[in-house]
């Protein structure tokens, strides 16, 4: 009998669904002191008072008249639309240059400008004006200046400090350098200044100068010893950076360009730890108001966790080899390199290593699940079949030899970036294994790594994905057990298991690691006691999902998960670095069974959109426990999401969201599930987008906010309402709710996200339904000319698993003239979208 259902479709037809984008008024100023109009002028003259403290600072500085100020906000001001750039600090007079925290905002200014800032705070008035609601008769409502509710949403205003530049201490930093086989450069972000239009801002920013070369002057006149120094920007959008070495011969003194930095450093001895040279530097450093943050590099942490010590088998492994003719998925291992595997998987080979620098057992383990994890492990732990076709990328050192292959990160990257070029060129590979984190130095470093930074360019600029390990956590959290109170107390004390870069990355995978099934004393499913949790920062979900890593041996030495170790003996092993692995060949898979012509967001659209939360954890906070140690879940095995159900209908969008644009894409829901016009059944909706990210903001780094939801028609108001939740919300509708929660729940700025629409019973009146996608900019920020990829996939199911739905869908799409393709032959309109 002939099959009623078929795989995923692929709608083919996008960018017919873009039309002129739906514009919504701007909103009104806000009141932030109704009915204490006393409390405004306290708060008032107390801005006006900090605009006066920079003032004087300014005006006595040496530097220069020009300086940056953090402004930071109220906590219920933090939307867009209250910030105090239009009336107080204008974009002619004080231009707007970068965020930090949540809600904080970096302004460049004059004395001119703080002059015009302190008037324009003056003419605020002090009795709040009221008008007539325009809805409701009868009652009246707040109706501030402009000037009013801009002073009132400032929390404080104050200069850019020593204290805001350098948050270590110099005897911290020369231990760092001495005690690991880091880099020996201070990383110095730089302010990047702008010409105000304003006439007396733009004759003191003249005044001013280059800022940036009076500070490479000092430089050279303070310090007594030699150095090397080059100053870079990564990409269009990131904010310049200083890169500094120091060396005793005070004969040593170049300033080089990135590009010539290498055989500059290669002819000198290495960096000093000379106390004094350092004092000198960071003297020079953490006055200038050209520096915003100087940092210690980050240190190459290889994991704790891996095979456990003494507990192989001694049974060699006998690895399967390729049949002739067969397809297999392509995934490039970055590490130590691989061995033990049989050469035959292997297709493509980089080695930037020596073999006496080299640890291969990391990437060895990491291959062998790859190759024969359904072998070693069953079909349940390891979900995809057997095979792998391996790019052996060997560019990560032994932990103790990293400076002497790489003298920041940033060459570390450059490194990643043509390797991983040449080995889509030669092989087709898309995904990459990355499973190495990095530890923290003193003082915190960037919220947004070099490493995090440059993979996610790499991955935007060539349409590939790595898949990141969460990383793993000392002894501090005790294992998942079936007690909830005991569980969150465990969580609520353990405060040093936060993830770690590069797995804070924005537009890659990061995965956490949960229990495998069937180990005595653990919970099937459980959050691993070692995995790191998120949230990223600006509240993103980290780890994107979790997959089996192995139970930790101090629970079970038979941890649950088996790989191959370099003796080529069957050993357990645990870390994140192993569930990484099976989510990276998941995603290889997608890009297989589509022939290489899915975009990267469409294949972790597939890879997020199947997950599932472990049951274990159904009953904890969505928002707060789910997403941060599992984040969307378990994936799917590939096979089974692309075949699909006769019970259930998949379509993959994908496209780029153009400039003044709005995307609605109309279907009907399926008959089979409609009665007297009420919807039942459920309905998942997931998106994910690549934006662009700009590192000048920390917490705002996310330039444009993509917001996809269901919406079906309401034919009492003649409108289409929205029909759907967000996948980590616990608190039911969230309109009207503050910019904060709209983040930590609405995933507002997060560049995956995903809603759900559910009923047993039916609803709704109408079965005209559609997808609405918007969006939303940063203040200032400019929608890009080429547009924002993007990918939906929109899964419809009948819970009791008996309606036609799929062929429901095939008929209800030819009715609108949708044009679909089957993911596993995808047509001639199907392209892979370039790098």
């Amino acid at each position: 009998m002939e099959q009623d259902y078929g795989p995923i479709q692929v709608v083919l037809n996008v960018r017919n669904f873009q039309g002129e984008r739906i514009r919504q008024p701007g909103s009104k100023a806000k009141e932030f002191f109704d009915g204490n109009n006393a409390g405004f002028v306290k708060h008032r003259e107390k801005v006006q008072q900090e605009l006066t403290l920079v003032q004087q600072s300014l005006v006595a500085s040496r530097a220069g008249p020009v300086g940056f100020v953090r402004v930071r906000m109220k906590e219920d001001a933090l939307a867009k639309s209250h910030r105090p750039v239009r009336s107080l600090f204008p974009a002619s007079a004080a231009p707007t240059v970068g965020s930090g925290d949540l809600g904080e905002l970096i302004v460049q200014v004059t004395p001119s400008a703080l002059e015009r800032a302190f008037s324009v705070a003056g003419d605020a008035e002090e009795v709040l004006q009221y008008k007539p609601h325009k809805t409701k008769p009868g009652v009246e409502e707040p109706n501030p200046s402009r000037a009013r509710s801009e002073v009132g949403a400032i929390e404080s205003v104050s200069l850019w400090a020593a204290a805001d530049r350098r948050g270590f201490n110099i005897d911290d930093a020369v231990e760092w350098f001495k005690g690991r086989a880091v880099p020996r450069a201070y990383r110095v972000d730089l302010f990047d200044v702008q010409r105000p239009s304003m006439a007396r801002a733009e004759s003191e920013f003249n005044q001013a100068g280059d800022i940036i070369g009076k500070l490479r002057q000092e430089i050279d006149e303070e310090l007594g010893c030699g150095y090397v120094a080059t100053v870079m920007r990564p990409d269009a959008r990131s904010m310049r950076r200083m890169y500094v070495w120091l060396f005793d011969k005070p004969s040593i003194r170049h300033f080089v360009r990135i590009n010539e930095l290498h055989d500059v450093l290669e002819a000198l001895p290495e960096a000093t730890l000379a106390i004094e040279a350092h004092r000198q530097l960071l003297a020079v450093l953490e006055t200038h108001p050209a520096v915003r943050r100087i940092s210690l590099p980050v240190h190459l942490k290889q994991n704790s966790a891996g095979p456990v010590a003494g507990r192989s088998d001694g049974v060699a492994h006998e690895f399967r080899q390729p049949v002739p003719g067969a397809d297999y998925p392509v995934v490039g291992v970055i590490d130590g390199g691989i061995d033990r595997v049989p050469a035959s998987w292997v297709v493509h080979r980089r080695n930037a290593i020596r073999s006496a620098h080299a640890d291969v057992s990391h990437g060895t383990e990491i291959a062998a699940l790859l190759v024969d994890g359904q072998a070693l492990n069953g079909p349940t732990i390891c979900p995809e079949p057997d095979g792998c076709w391996l790019a052996d990328l060997a560019l990560i050192p032994a932990a103790n030899r990293f400076n002497k292959y790489y003298r920041s990160e940033f060459e570390l990257v450059q490194q990643i970036e043509v390797d991983v070029q040449e080995a889509k060129k030669a092989v087709n590979a898309r995904v990459f294994n990355f499973s190495h984190n990095f530890e923290e130095p003193p003082g915190g470093s960037p919220a947004y790594t070099e490493l995090s930074n440059g993979l996610d360019r790499i991955a935007r600029d060539n349409d590939v994905i790595f898949v990141l390990s969460a990383g793993n956590a000392g002894p501090g959290r005790r294992e998942w057990t079936s007690n909830q109170v005991a569980v969150l107390s465990n969580l609520a004390a353990s405060t040093s298991d936060r993830i770690t870069a590069p797995a804070d990355s924005v537009l890659n995978v990061a995965v956490g690691a949960v229990n495998p099934p069937d180990v005595p004393g653990t919970v099937a499913g459980a959050p691993a006691r070692y995995s790191r949790r998120g949230p990223g920062f600006m509240q993103l979900v980290k780890p994107d999902v979790a997959h089996y890593g192995g139970v930790c041996e101090s629970t079970n030495p038979q941890t649950g998960l088996k790989s191959v170790d370099v003796a080529g003996a069957v050993a357990p092993v645990y870390g994140t670095s192993f569930s990484a692995p099976l989510v990276a060949k998941a995603l290889a898979r997608y890009d297989l069974v589509s022939k290489g012509v899915l975009p990267r967001e469409a294949l972790i659209g597939l890879l997020i959109h199947g997950a599932q939360v472990p049951g274990c954890l159904s009953s904890f906070n969505k928002s707060e426990i789910v997403r941060n140690l599992v984040g969307f879940g378990v994936p799917a095995d590939a096979e089974g999401m692309v075949n699909g159900s006769a019970h259930a209908a998949t379509l993959v969008f994908y496209d780029r969201m153009m400039p003044a644009k709005d995307l609605f894409f109309g279907f009907d829901w399926p008959q089979s599930l409609v009665e007297n016009g009420k919807c039942r059944g459920q309905a998942t909706l997931t998106l994910v987008y690549a934006p662009p990210i700009s590192d000048a903001h920390d917490t705002e780094l996310v330039r444009v906010n993509l917001d996809a939801c269901l919406q079906r028609m309401n034919p009492t108001k003649g409108k289409y309402e929205k029909q759907c939740e967000d996948t980590f919300s616990d608190r039911g509708s969230l309109a009207g709710a503050r910019e904060k929660d709209l983040m930590e729940d609405g995933l507002k700025w997060g560049v995956v996200k995903q809603t759900h629409f559910f009923s047993m019973r039916g609803s709704g009146k109408s079965s005209d339904w559609r997808i609405a996608l918007k969006y939303l900019l940063r203040s200032d920020e400019i929608f890009p000319d080429e547009g924002v990829p993007f990918a939906l996939v929109l899964t419809i199911a009948d819970p009791k698993k008996a309606a036609p739905v799929y062929q429901d869908m095939r008929i209800g799409l030819s009715s609108r003239n949708v044009l679909t393709g089957d993911i596993r032959q995808p047509s001639g309109r199907l392209r892979a979208r370039g790098g």
